[in-house]
């Protein structure tokens, strides 16, 4: 059985990624479950200190791994920054408005 995290909230470990920096691919393990999740996935997702036994079903198992997956992306993205200077850049790109005399 695999060690779960019981705060929805903490980033889980990391998982190993691709030169380019994104994560790897789905795997069946990580795929979106198909079915509902079951009522202790729900109250763990809810912030409630949930008995790893528990979420140690391989149902509830599919979905904790699929929802610390979305964790891990989301605080990956909140990370992401535009360079400096973009923003320049896109401006000195766009051509001049046209102002209408009335």
């Amino acid at each position: 059985m695999m060690a779960h995290n019981t705060d929805p909230h903490r980033e889980p470990e990391a998982p190993a990624a691709h030169a380019s920096g994104s994560l790897q691919p789905d795997t069946p393990e990580t795929a979106v479950p198909v079915m509902p999740a079951p009522e202790s996935v729900h109250r763990w997702l809810d912030g409630e200190q949930i008995p790893p036994a528990e979420l140690g079903t391989a149902d509830a198992e599919k979905h904790v791994r699929f929802w610390a997956k979305v964790n891990q992306e989301t605080e990956r993205r909140h990370r992401v920054h535009t360079p400096r200077g973009l923003d320049a850049i896109i401006m000195e790109k766009l051509d001049a408005p046209v102002v209408k005399d009335d």
